[in-house]
Formats: C-alpha cells, sequence, structure tokens
C-alpha cells in the first residue's frame, strides 16, 4: 500500500506524464498522515519519555553496593584502621534490607569499632514505622510515573486528533476546489460551444452579429472564474501537501493527477453522534492529572507523621570457610530513631497547595466536560441541518439546470434570446458552486464533530495503539 500511494503523492516525471487520475481516499490520506507525518513521530517520543519516567523512578529502587576504608598513620603508628562493605536493597514498601561485612584494627581503636580479629559479618532491615509506613517519595515518584505513561498515551492521542482534524480540514478544501474546477471547465465549455454557434449563425444571417459580443463576454467571465478556480486548486493541493511526508523526514508533493474522493470515511462509528464517548482523551488527561495530585495528597498527609524508624542487625563472626557458623541471637545491634518538626509548617502548607491543585484541576475538568458536550451537540445540528440544507438545494440546483435546457431549446428554435439563455447558465453554475459550498460545510460539520468527539484518537487508537 505504502509503494501505491507513494505513487500517487510523490511527483515524479514519469507520473507527471501520465493522463490517467488516481484517487486519494480520505481514509487513505488519514492512514498516511498517522503512519508518516513527522508530528505523529514526536508525539510518539512521549512514550518514550514517559517510559525513561519509569526506569528512572524504579531506579530508586536499585540496590545499592558501598564500601569504605579510613586509616590514621601518624608518628610510624596505625592508629586505626576501618572498612566496611555491603549492599543495601530498598524494598516497595517501608523496608529496607542491609548486610554487610566491617574489619577494623589498630592501636587506638574506639571501643565501639573494636571487632573480632576476622571482621564481623552483619545483615538485617530498617522499618519506617512513621513516616514512610504507607507512602514514601520513592513510591510516590513511582506511582506517578506510572500514571504519567497513561497520561502521555492520552496527550498523543490528543496531538493525533488535531492533526488527523486538520488534515481533514485541507483534504475538504481541497475537494471542494477540485470540485469547482470541473464545474467551471465544463461552464467554459459550453459558452465555448454557444459562442461557436452564435458566429456560424451570425454568418449565415440567423442571428444579429451582436450576439457574437455577448456570447464572447460570458465565455470571458466564466474563462476568469475558472482560472481563479485552479489557483485555488493549486494552493489546496499545495495545503494539503503540508500533511504529506514520507517516514517523517521527507516532505511529498501531492501529484496534479491525483484527485478526491468525493464522500467522508466514517471514524470510529457507523452514525456520527453529539454524545460523547465514554473515554476522550482530553477528559482522561485530567482524570489522570486528579490520581497524580492524589498521590501528592498522600505523601504530604504522610509527612505530617513523625519520623520512626527501627532497625535489628545481627551480627556473625566471620570465622572459617563458613559465614554464619558463629551466629547467636544474643549478637545483634538494634536502634530506634524519631525526630518530628515542631510546627510542620512544609507538610501543612504542601497538603494545602495539593489541595489547591485539585479543586483548580477538577474545576477545570468539570468546565472541559461541559464545552465538549455542548460543541458536540453545536457540532451536530450544524451538520444535520447543512445536510438538510443541502439535499434541499440539490432539487433547487436540478430546477435550475432544467431551466437552462428549456431555455436553450426556445433559443435554438428562435423564440429566447441569448441574454436569457446566458441568464439561466450563469443561475446554473452558480447554483452548483453554492451546492459544493453547502456539500463542503456538510463535511467540515462532520469533521469538527469527529474532532470535538476524539474519534480521529479512536480510530488511531485502535490502530496503532491496541495491543
Amino acid at each position: 500500500m505504502k509503494q501505491q500511494l507513494l505513487a500517487i503523492l510523490f511527483c515524479t516525471s514519469a507520473v507527471f506524464g501520465q493522463d490517467s487520475l488516481q484517487t486519494l481516499s480520505h481514509e487513505e490520506l488519514l492512514t498516511w498522515v498517522a503512519e508518516h507525518h513527522p508530528l505523529t513521530s514526536s508525539a510518539l517520543l512521549v512514550l518514550d519519555q514517559a517510559d525513561a519516567g519509569i526506569m528512572k523512578a524504579k531506579g530508586a529502587f536499585d540496590p545499592t553496593a558501598f564500601a569504605g576504608r579510613y586509616d590514621k598513620y601518624y608518628d610510624d603508628k596505625t592508629y586505626y584502621s576501618l572498612f566496611d562493605a555491603g549492599v543495601e536493597v530498598p524494598l516497595r514498601g517501608p523496608f529496607q534490607l542491609r548486610a554487610g561485612y566491617e574489619q577494623n584494627s589498630g592501636q587506638y581503636l574506639d571501643p565501639e569499632n573494636t571487632l573480632p580479629a576476622s571482621g564481623l559479618w552483619y545483615g538485617g532491615i530498617e522499618v519506617q514505622l512513621g513516616q514512610g509506613l504507607l507512602i514514601d517519595e520513592r513510591r510516590a515518584a513511582l506511582q506517578k510515573a506510572l500514571i504519567q505513561r497513561e497520561l502521555a498515551e492520552q496527550e498523543l492521542l490528543l496531538q493525533v486528533n488535531q492533526l488527523l482534524q486538520d488534515a481533514s480540514t485541507a483534504y475538504w478544501e481541497w475537494n471542494l476546489a477540485f470540485q469547482k474546477t470541473l464545474l467551471l471547465e465544463e461552464a467554459v465549455q459550453l459558452a465555448a460551444d454557444r459562442l461557436d454557434a452564435v458566429r456560424i449563425s451570425a454568418v449565415l444571417g440567423d442571428r444579429p452579429s451582436i450576439d457574437t459580443v455577448e456570447a464572447g463576454l460570458l465565455w470571458q467571465q466564466l474563462q476568469i472564474e475558472y482560472q481563479q478556480a485552479e489557483m485555488e486548486l493549486t494552493k489546496s493541493r499545495l495545503a494539503l501537501s503540508v500533511f504529506l511526508w514520507e517516514d517523517g523526514y521527507t516532505p511529498l508533493l501531492l501529484d496534479p493527477n491525483t484527485v478526491p474522493e468525493n464522500e467522508p470515511a466514517i471514524i470510529g462509528q457507523d452514525t456520527p453522534t453529539p454524545v460523547l464517548p465514554a473515554v476522550h482523551p482530553a477528559l482522561q488527561s485530567l482524570t489522570f492529572q486528579l490520581e497524580q495530585l492524589e498521590i501528592d495528597r498522600m505523601w504530604q498527609a504522610e509527612k505530617l507523621r513523625p519520623k520512626l524508624k527501627l532497625s535489628y542487625n545481627p551480627l556473625v563472626a566471620a570465622n572459617g570457610d563458613i559465614p554464619l557458623a558463629g551466629f547467636s541471637s544474643s549478637n545483634y545491634t538494634w536502634g530506634v530513631g524519631f525526630s518530628m518538626p515542631l510546627f510542620l509548617r512544609e507538610a501543612r502548607g504542601g497538603l494545602q497547595a495539593v489541595g489547591i491543585y485539585t479543586e483548580q484541576t477538577w474545576l477545570k475538568q468539570q468546565n472541559k466536560t461541559t464545552e465538549l458536550q455542548n460543541k458536540s451537540a453545536a457540532y451536530f445540528t450544524e451538520w444535520e441541518v447543512t445536510r438538510s440544507l443541502t439535499d434541499q438545494y440539490r432539487q433547487t440546483v436540478t430546477g435550475y439546470l432544467q431551466l437552462l435546457q428549456g431555455e436553450n431549446t426556445l433559443f435554438l428554435n428562435g423564440e429566447s434570446s441569448l441574454f436569457l439563455v446566458n441568464s439561466r447558465q450563469l443561475y446554473w453554475v452558480n447554483g452548483r458552486q453554492k451546492l459544493l459550498e453547502l456539500e463542503f460545510k456538510e463535511k467540515q460539520a462532520l469533521n469538527n464533530l469527529y474532532g470535538n468527539n476524539a474519534n480521529y484518537a479512536n480510530w488511531y487508537r485502535s490502530r496503532y495503539l491496541q495491543p
């Protein structure tokens, strides 16, 4: 499919020489933009960034190896030589494991550093019984990073949704310009044929010469409008080409022999509806922000508790080849630590700030929900009304065509004037152009409805993000 679309989209000398027309459908455009536009590639990097954030947060739970040696030599004496090495293992909870080996020597060791000559093995656990029991900074950071991954996906969907909506707008503007060009090309040809017929009739004496002037003026007027339509078609083709890239690096130019499909792709559902989908990325994004703020609230509330740390470390002399040979439950160290700010202003201020941010985000979510619901109802009403007007005006244009055909028959029978025929043709041409504009407004209203309801985002998710 990629090679076929490249043949359609990418202008080469071989393609320029072709007379046959290639059709680019709305869904083919969406697929190409979703897979190759640089903004899509850039948005996908947000997911990689979120994954990197998760890895960084998990790093706080990585085991840590440590080692240290501290010696003092003075006046040709070894005052002390202290050596300590081991590993610390944080756990997903208020626990931390610690194990190591310690060996000290020297003539002036402090009593607390005096150990067996072979050294001492130790291992134990440290438990947070106060602040950090329910949640701590490491666990909070990891939980927020996991939510950030979900939030990043919603931000990706919002960007892609807007991109596909903008691409669809450019597509339907290109379609409108193309249809107007076809219409005016047909009208110019009809005016040229009539001018030739009037000239022949004037030469034969069946028509006054002034009729050739009137027929020529109509042809010139339509020719000018046709040239303007071609200019608009070129501009719209270039505007659509902004969305056409190859693998996010090489811009493509829409081939002049490529024509649009006149019907929009149904995105996400068979029938348009004013009801918001159950999952909307804009609302989901705010929901995930509220979840992150709830984690912040829990952590700030946890800071109101005092720090109470309990540690216990069994001790084993390093005797022989078996490290635990000298184990005894009587050999251990333990400790307890307590600290607490007297005013708790940092924790109370942080908790109050999180509460304010939460309320702001909640209000923003309520406002966004109402805004999206109202826009959805407005776009749906616009689409229904425009569709009804289009159907009605289509009958009007059919009437203009019947009048033109009837007036042309009377003119050929000598029962009408060229002025009336030209007037009927202008009514028909202008009516056709107005009908095309109504059809464009109908498609654009549907496009706005799809964009507001995140149908493009759901279409992208079902194709590219589902496992």
